[in-house]
């Protein structure tokens, strides 16, 4: 499931993109950004739900309440960011392939649970790190480039994490 990329394109109808250095991938920035962004967070948070509900591992639960907090916290600044520079949001949408994906995972249980719910936040985490990164070094307005630069370090850090925990088994 590549979550980010697909809610990427799904709220970003109708919205003008801005390109990468590169010139050949169209990626969003800055107001873009925040939208695409808010809708991402929003569906993340669904999912590390479940692992707080749901984790067998303690070290899974623990990791799952970590990241809640830091994705909550995420989707508070990114709202004041969005009422700052007046960007409305159409609200998360969540796409068919979402709901399935937390639906299957939902009906797991025990170490099958918690490997693929890591399994899931590594692949969705690398999924979102080109598109922040770009907002990092390319976006326009400072507050919202620095809120990226912050995100950027948090996503390593949460795929260092669950790698961690995946090499372990826990």
């Amino acid at each position: 499931m590549k979550l980010f990329a697909t809610f990427l394109m799904v709220a970003g109808a109708g919205i003008a993109t801005a390109q990468n250095q590169g010139g050949d991938k169209k990626q969003p920035l800055d107001k873009e950004f925040l939208v695409k962004a808010a809708g991402c967070v929003g569906a993340e948070l669904e999912i590390i739900k479940l692992g707080e509900k749901q984790a067998e591992s303690e070290a899974v639960k623990k990791f799952a309440m970590s990241m809640h907090k830091n994705h909550q916290s995420w989707s508070d600044r990114i709202s004041g960011l969005m009422k700052t520079h007046k960007v409305d949001s159409p609200g998360m949408v969540m796409n068919k392939e979402t709901q399935e994906q937390i639906k299957k995972l939902g009906a797991m249980q025990g170490k099958e649970f918690d490997q693929a719910f890591l399994k899931l936040l590594v692949e969705e985490h690398k999924n979102a790190l080109p598109v922040i990164e770009n907002q990092a070094k390319n976006g326009q307005l400072a507050d919202i480039r620095e809120a990226a630069q912050e995100m950027n370090s948090e996503l390593r850090r949460h795929i260092a994490r669950a790698e961690e925990l995946i090499k372990t088994g826990k």
